[in-house]
C-alpha cells in the first residue's frame, strides 16, 4: 500500500471511530455534566463541549487519562466523567468499538503514542490550558522503535536547512508526565489544506540552533508524541519544526518553521522519604544542571487545596540536591512532601513537576504541663493561653467556672470518661492556636469569658484516638475593665465617676502628664486606692485637689486578688484637657436709699492667664441670667481711667491671684438701661466661642451679691 493509501484509509478510520464514539458516548458523557448542573454546580465551572469531544475522540476511559484531556480549572470532574464513561461500556460493549476503531499500522507507521495514557493526577501541558491535538493521529517515524536508524529511512527526504531568522513559534508546547516517566508533548496544530509534517527535535545540553542539530524525538502528521528517552541532563530543549506544502513530498522537500519550543525540566529521580526518630530523612538523584530541589511539606488535611503553597516550602536555604533533613515535623503528624527540580534556564527559573510522597509520623503522647494564662493587651476581657506542643496527639482546651473533678490533673482516661471529669464538649475551646515562630509554643488568642464569671479555669487535654492525658488545670480571675468613665466638673472641685466592676476589690487611680504611657503611669504611687463601699458612699471619687489647668490623664485600675496575689486589670484612661479656673467679683453701689445705682466687677485665676477672654456682665429683671445672651448687656468702663470709653465688652487683659483692674457700670447708661430702682440680678459669663467655653472655669460669688432689688432677693 502507497503512503497516499495508507494515509487516507487511516483518515476514513479514524473518522469512523470518532462519528461512533459521539453518536452515543458523548451522550452519556453531557448527561453527567447536565447531572452536575442540576446538583448545584455553577455551569461556568463544569466541562466545556470540546472538552467532552476530546475525551471522546482519545477513548481516554480511566479517571488519570480524562484528567489529562480537562483544563486544571475543570480536573477536580475526572473521576466523575470516568464513571459515565465506564457506565457506557458495560451497557454498550464500548471497549469492543474501541476495538473496532483503532488505526491500523503498517511497517512504516508506527503506533500511535497517547498523550494521556497513564497520566498522574497532576499531569500538566505546558503552563495554560490542557488543549491537545488529535491523540489518533498517524505517526509517520517514531525513532524509538526498533525499525532502524533514521539515516536509513529513504521515505524521509526533507530539505537541508537553510539558516534564516524564525519568527515566534506559532503555538505553545504543551508537556507532561505520565506514570511510567514518559514525557508526553502536545501542541496545535497548523491550520489550512496544505500537508504539514512536524519533526520533534530535543537536545540535553542546549536548545538545538536548527532542526538538524538535535537528536529526532519523532516525526508526525498529528499534534502529539510520547518521548521515552531517559534525561541525561535535568533540562531537555524541545522544538516542533513544521514542513508544509501540497503534498507530502513538496512538505518534505520545503524548509521548515520553528512551530513550538519550550524547555522541560525533570524532577529528582530515586526518590525516598522516610521517618527517622521523629525527624523526616529525604534522599534523591538530581541530574547535572538542577541548581536546586525545592522541599514542600504541606499538611495532609490542607493538601487538597494548597498543593505546592509557598508557606510550605521548607529548607529554603539549602540545595537540597542529594536529600534533607527535617526537624519541624510533629509527631504523629501526617504530610504530604512534595520535591521538584530548579533549573536556571536562560536566565530564567524553571522548575519541574513535583515528586508526591505521603508520610505518616508515629507518635509519643505527653500531657501539657506548662499551660499558661495571661490578660490579652489588645481586647479587654480576653485572655492568650499558651502552651508547649506535646511531640504528638491534639491538645483540647477546655473552659470551665470550676476546677476539673479531684484527681483529674495527670490523669490518662478513655475521651468518653472526660464529661464524668466535668470536662463537657460543651466546655471545650474551638480556636486554632498559632506557633510563635521564636518560641515554638502553641498560642491561642481571643479567648474570652462568659458575661457572669470571675473566676476561670483552663485544662489541657492531649488525645491520640480514643485515649485522652489531662494536663494540670490553671485558673484566671478575670478582672473585668471599668466602663463609662469620665470627669465631672462641680463648681470648684473634679469627681471621677464610673461603673464599678464585678469581682474587684479596689481601684487604684493615678495622674499623669497627657500622653503618658499607661505602664509607665502605673509605675508611680497612686493618688488614691478606692474602696468600694466608699466609692458607692461619695457617688465617685472626689479628688484631694484640684487638676492641673494644662490638662492631665487620669488612670483607672481594677484590682482583684487570686491566691494572695494581686491581679490588675487593663487601665483606664481619661483625659482632662486644659482649664482655667477664674472667680469674679462684683460690689453693688448705692445711694443713701439704699438703692443700686451702679456696679464695679475684678477677676482673679489662681493660675497666671497671660491674655484673659472677654467678659460680659449681664442684667435680667426677673431671674438669675443663664447665660451670655440671657438679659441685657451692662456697658462698663475701667474704673482707673479719666476718660474712659463704654463697651459692652470687659477686657481684663492679663489676670492671676491678684485681682485684675477693675471695670464699673457707666452711670448715664445704668440709669437710662437699668433705671434708678433696679429688681433681678447680674452675672458676669466669658463671651467665647462655643469650643473654647467648656475649657473654661467661672465661678460665681454668692447669689445674694449678685441680687439688685427685692425682685431678685
Amino acid at each position: 500500500m502507497s503512503d497516499r493509501s495508507r494515509e487516507q484509509a487511516e483518515a476514513a478510520v479514524a473518522s469512523n471511530a470518532d462519528l461512533k464514539g459521539s453518536t452515543s458516548l458523548i451522550e452519556a458523557l453531557r448527561a453527567r455534566v447536565a447531572s452536575l448542573a442540576a446538583s448545584g454546580v455553577d455551569v461556568a465551572q463544569l466541562p466545556p463541549e470540546q472538552a467532552l469531544q476530546r475525551i471522546v475522540r482519545s477513548h481516554a476511559t480511566t479517571e488519570a487519562e480524562i484528567r489529562f484531556r480537562l483544563t486544571p480549572a475543570t480536573r477536580r470532574f475526572a473521576a466523575d466523567l470516568a464513571r459515565a464513561v465506564a457506565a457506557f461500556s458495560e451497557s454498550n460493549s464500548l471497549s469492543q468499538a474501541a476495538a473496532e476503531s483503532e488505526p491500523s499500522q503498517t511497517s512504516t507507521s508506527v503506533r500511535t503514542p497517547q498523550p494521556g495514557a497513564r497520566a498522574q493526577n497532576q499531569p500538566r501541558i505546558g503552563e495554560g490550558e490542557a488543549e491537545e491535538a488529535r491523540p489518533d493521529a498517524e505517526v509517520i517515524v517514531d525513532v524509538h522503535e526498533p525499525t532502524g536508524p533514521l539515516a536509513e529511512r529513504s521515505d524521509l527526504p526533507f530539505a537541508r536547512f537553510a539558516f534564516a531568522a524564525q519568527d515566534t513559534p506559532a503555538s505553545r508546547l504543551r508537556f507532561g508526565f505520565d506514570t511510567e516517566g514518559r514525557l508526553l508533548l502536545a501542541w496545535d496544530e497548523q491550520a489550512g489544506s496544505d500537508v504539514v509534517i512536524y519533526r520533534v527535535i530535543a537536545r540535553d545540553d542546549r536548545a538545538p540552533h536548527s532542526p538538524d542539530a538535535g537528536e529526532t524525538v519523532a516525526v508526525t502528521r498529528g499534534a502529539n508524541v510520547v518521548d521515552e528517552r531517559p534525561f541525561s541532563r535535568a533540562v531537555r530543549y524541545i522544538q516542533v519544526w513544521a514542513h508544509r506544502g501540497r503534498t507530502r513530498d513538496e512538505a518534505l522537500a520545503s524548509q521548515p518553521t520553528l512551530h513550538a519550543s519550550d524547555s522541560v525540566v525533570t524532577h529528582p529521580t530515586g526518590v525516598e522519604i522516610r521517618e527517622d526518630n521523629g525527624r523526616v530523612i529525604g534522599q534523591w538523584d538530581s541530574l547535572d544542571g538542577a541548581s536546586a530541589v525545592h522541599v514542600y511539606r504541606v499538611p495532609a488535611q490542607r493538601a487538597q487545596f494548597e498543593r505546592l503553597a509557598a508557606q510550605h516550602r521548607i529548607l529554603e536555604g539549602s540545595a537540597n540536591r542529594s536529600g534533607f533533613v527535617d526537624t519541624g515535623v510533629e509527631r504523629g503528624g501526617e504530610y504530604l512532601y512534595q520535591v521538584r527540580t530548579q533549573c536556571d534556564v536562560d536566565g530564567h527559573t524553571r522548575l519541574s513537576d513535583p515528586v508526591d510522597v505521603e508520610l505518616r509520623l508515629s507518635q509519643v503522647l505527653r500531657r501539657v504541663s506548662d499551660l499558661s494564662v495571661v490578660a490579652d493587651k489588645e481586647v479587654e476581657g480576653d485572655v492568650v493561653l499558651s502552651w508547649t506542643p506535646p511531640p504528638g496527639g491534639t491538645v483540647w482546651i477546655y473552659r470551665t467556672p470550676h476546677p476539673p473533678a479531684e484527681g483529674s490533673d495527670n490523669a490518662e482516661v478513655h475521651v468518653t470518661s472526660l464529661t464524668q471529669m466535668n470536662l463537657s464538649d460543651d466546655s471545650r475551646l474551638r480556636q486554632n492556636p498559632e506557633r510563635d515562630t521564636q518560641t515554638g509554643r502553641a498560642v491561642m488568642r481571643g479567648v474570652s469569658r462568659p458575661h457572669d464569671w470571675t473566676r476561670t479555669y483552663f485544662t489541657p487535654v492531649t488525645v491520640q484516638g480514643e485515649r485522652a492525658f489531662i494536663g494540670a488545670h490553671v485558673s484566671h480571675v478575670f478582672v473585668e475593665g471599668i466602663a463609662n468613665a469620665k470627669l465631672v466638673e462641680r463648681v470648684d472641685k473634679e469627681v471621677l465617676t464610673f461603673d464599678w466592676p464585678a469581682g474587684v476589690s479596689v481601684v487604684r487611680i493615678y495622674q499623669a502628664p497627657k500622653g503618658t504611657p499607661p505602664e509607665q503611669a502605673t509605675q508611680q504611687r497612686p493618688e488614691a486606692e478606692v474602696a468600694q463601699d466608699a466609692y458607692l458612699a461619695s457617688g465617685g471619687y472626689v479628688f484631694n485637689r484640684p487638676l492641673p489647668v494644662r490638662g492631665c490623664d487620669v488612670f483607672i485600675v481594677p484590682v482583684s486578688f487570686q491566691a494572695g496575689r494581686q491581679v490588675e486589670g487593663k487601665p483606664r484612661v481619661v483625659t482632662q484637657e486644659w482649664l482655667a479656673r477664674m472667680r469674679y467679683a462684683v460690689k453693688l453701689e448705692t445711694n443713701v436709699l439704699r438703692r443700686v445705682t451702679g456696679a464695679t466687677v475684678t477677676v482673679v485665676a489662681d493660675d497666671p492667664i497671660k491674655t484673659a477672654p472677654d467678659f460680659v456682665l449681664v442684667y435680667n429683671p426677673d431671674r438669675l441670667p443663664l447665660h451670655v445672651e440671657d438679659g441685657r448687656a451692662v456697658m462698663m468702663v475701667r474704673a482707673d481711667e479719666e476718660a474712659p470709653t463704654p463697651s459692652r465688652t470687659i477686657r481684663f487683659g492679663a489676670i492671676g491671684p491678684q485681682p485684675a483692674p477693675s471695670w464699673r457700670a457707666h452711670p448715664g447708661t445704668w440709669k437710662n438701661e437699668i433705671g434708678d430702682r433696679p429688681t433681678g440680678y447680674l452675672r458676669m459669663f466669658a463671651n467665647v466661642p462655643p469650643e473654647l467655653q467648656r475649657h473654661l472655669a467661672v465661678m460665681d460669688p454668692a447669689v445674694d451679691r449678685l441680687a439688685l432689688g427685692r425682685g431678685g432677693r
